[in-house]
């Protein structure tokens, strides 16, 4: 067992832990997700750190928008910076976001950046829990323009990887004798802006 909190961009350290959990990095309960066995066409059970994602989503003050919602496995990935997504995925969102996919491997760019008044949120869907990260963890700008990035993962792979502009976000438990991944995350199911509501999740493993 090990545990991993990024901290924020602004924040010099992070921290990992083997073998035990820092309840001071969290202030709700660690819920439980099993990993999930992407490749069982060859290996009979998990080998990498792969969750089901269910979708992810779009929120802010004057928007609420579903960006894809298809079941995928997604690993959770610190040595990632920028999570990836199948190309399709990143397509969809694009085409959702009104936006475009730069050739450039910046990401989705968009029409302007997120306004810090519009509050905007993404959402990752893991088992019916809505995860929300906020926007800011997932833009950059490159020569004056606006970027999200989610950056395509390659013709050939139909895996997400969670990379640290999601992990920023949660503090995460890793049980590699049980298959399992706790997350702990307090988020608001209605209103993210007055309170905290904590719910729990489990993620059925791929069919």
């Amino acid at each position: 067992t090990y545990s991993i909190y990024l901290n924020d961009t602004k924040s010099k350290y992070g921290s990992i832990l083997f073998g035990a959990v820092d309840h001071s990095k969290y202030t709700g309960t660690l819920y439980t997700l099993p990993l999930v066995n992407s490749e069982y066409d060859v290996v009979n059970k998990p080998y990498e750190l792969d969750i089901t994602l269910n979708g992810i989503g779009y929120q802010s003050m004057s928007s609420n928008m579903t960006l894809y919602d298809q079941k995928v496995a997604a690993l959770i990935d610190s040595g990632t910076t920028i999570s990836e997504f199948p190309d399709e995925i990143v397509e969809v969102v694009a085409k959702q976001m009104n936006a475009t996919v730069d050739p450039n491997g910046n990401g989705i760019r968009l029409a302007k950046c997120p306004s810090k008044k519009d509050n905007a949120k993404l959402f990752f869907n893991l088992g019916g829990a809505l995860i929300y990260v906020d926007i800011k963890e997932f833009t950059t700008k490159v020569k004056g323009k606006c970027y999200l990035e989610i950056i395509p993962s390659g013709a050939d792979s139909d895996l997400v990887i969670l990379g640290d502009n999601f992990m920023r976000s949660v503090y995460t438990v890793f049980d590699l004798e049980a298959n399992e991944v706790s997350i702990e995350i307090e988020f608001s199911y209605f209103d993210w802006r007055c309170c905290h509501i904590s719910y729990h999740f489990y993620v059925r493993p791929l069919l």
